[in-house]
């Protein structure tokens, strides 16, 4: 069985999380002084833990409470930082607004760079969004279908040929195996896919790697992001678990990589479609290793793409069991759309599913999306502010840059720099 990390390598940190520590004494000055523009702060009085032990009793009722008593903005200090939180139509103020990142936000939760290992300056920032716009974007349409063909296999290879009714303990590990094998296949290729090792990389290396986040086991280290910061950097530099992935998917790599290095010396050589191929075309950084570039680019895609998606999958098949009338009218609409474009509801799924009989199944789609709008994350959303000047909602809260430019894409040293959204909870005639 895999270590986390050896003991050894810990005690190589006790210098630099002393300096951190000491650091962090000044830095709660910068989070927890005082503001003067009127924006209402839930109660708190131990400027640690602040609301964290009331929040995590309840989520839910927590954030009724202070929503109702305080309003559609507000503060709260949530581990070991105060947070505005944003609701209501002050929502779209911020999501249009450039300066509030929604990837700063998420990397000083979860840093996917550090978790997973990955060398300074190996992947560009926005490196990845340009990936998925220049790959995915455009090739919607001539994707689904292969994606359609190995959800329906990685189906399979969970439960066998299923011909008749079976009953199952828990959809996510089914639906989270269908999606890394769909994801398996677009990623990196139909031949690679086919490796049940690498496809179990695919599938397990983000549950996996995460569950070594220090907020899943909550320490006295909660309220120093500094010190969080450290161990996720240590969870990357020297976790085996991370090692291993690392090395399964270089080795799956570098003899694919290789072939098609030298395939594409060919002019008649059709390229496969994936993206894989688009990596090795466009290339690693400058200086940069094109194997490790190429493994680290995949697993960021892995992280924010599969374990995503399969929890998203698993609610709006939960919310039909909860709701079974609406089986039946998503089945009716599904015959009525196949009828219309001339598909044979019998034949292959690849066939069936396409892009676009899915787009006109609006039914199933507005079954999703409310779905998936009802989920159970009160605060969600994190955003945080980098813009060089203080900027003011139109309630009169205002939101500074932070104090320590060096950090600022690292975590915002200022106490209202990070903004958490309240999911709206309308409930739609037609649907749940």
């Amino acid at each position: 069985m895999m270590s986390s990390i050896d003991l050894s390598t810990q005690q190589r940190s006790i210098g630099i999380i002393t300096a951190a520590a000491v650091a962090t004494g000044y830095i709660f000055y910068a989070w927890f002084r005082a503001q003067n523009d009127d924006c209402p702060v839930v109660p708190y009085s131990n400027p640690l833990t602040g609301s964290s032990a009331e929040y995590r009793k309840n989520p839910k009722e927590f954030v009724e409470k202070w929503t109702q008593k305080l309003g559609p903005v507000y503060r709260v200090h949530l581990f070991g930082r105060l947070h505005t939180v944003v609701s209501g139509s002050y929502a779209r103020e911020v999501f249009l607004n450039d300066n509030f990142s929604f990837n700063a936000g998420t990397a000083k939760r979860f840093d996917v760079a550090l978790m997973a290992g990955i060398a300074p300056g190996e992947v560009a920032p926005d490196r990845s969004r340009k990936v998925i716009v220049k790959f995915f974007t455009p090739r919607l349409k001539y994707l689904t279908p292969r994606a359609t063909e190995n959800l329906s296999l990685g189906l399979n290879e969970m439960l066998g040929n299923v011909t008749k009714p079976m009953e199952v303990r828990h959809m996510f590990p089914i639906i989270l195996r269908m999606v890394a094998r769909a994801s398996a296949s677009i990623f990196v290729g139909e031949k690679l896919c086919k490796d049940p090792e690498l496809v179990a990389v695919f599938q397990n290396i983000t549950g996996d790697i995460g569950s070594m986040h220090p907020r899943v086991h909550q320490t006295w280290m909660e309220p120093f992001w500094g010190l969080l910061r450290l161990r996720m950097w240590a969870i990357g530099k020297f976790s085996s678990r991370v090692k291993y992935y690392r090395k399964k998917m270089l080795d799956s790599f570098t003899p694919e990589i290789d072939l098609r290095l030298k395939n594409m010396q060919d002019p008649d050589w059709q390229k496969p479609d994936d993206v894989l191929q688009s990596l090795i075309e466009d290339g690693a950084e400058p200086g940069k290793d094109l194997y490790n570039y190429i493994v680290s680019q995949m697993m960021i895609l892995i992280f924010a793409s599969i374990h995503t998606t399969s929890s998203a999958g698993t609610i709006v098949l939960y919310r039909l069991l909860e709701n079974p009338q609406l089986m039946d009218e998503i089945f009716q609409e599904q015959e009525e759309v196949l009828q219309h474009l001339g598909i044979d509801s019998k034949g292959n799924i690849e066939d069936i599913f396409t892009f676009q009989a899915t787009k006109q199944m609006v039914k199933l789609d507005s079954v999703c999306r409310e779905s998936l709008r009802l989920i159970n994350r009160y605060y969600d959303l994190a955003h945080t502010y980098i813009g060089k000047n203080k900027v003011a909602l139109s309630n009169g809260t205002v939101i500074e840059p932070g104090q320590y430019p060096q950090d600022k894409a690292i975590y915002m040293s200022t106490n209202h720099s990070s903004f958490i959204y309240i999911r709206r909870r309308r409930v739609d005639k037609y649907l749940l």
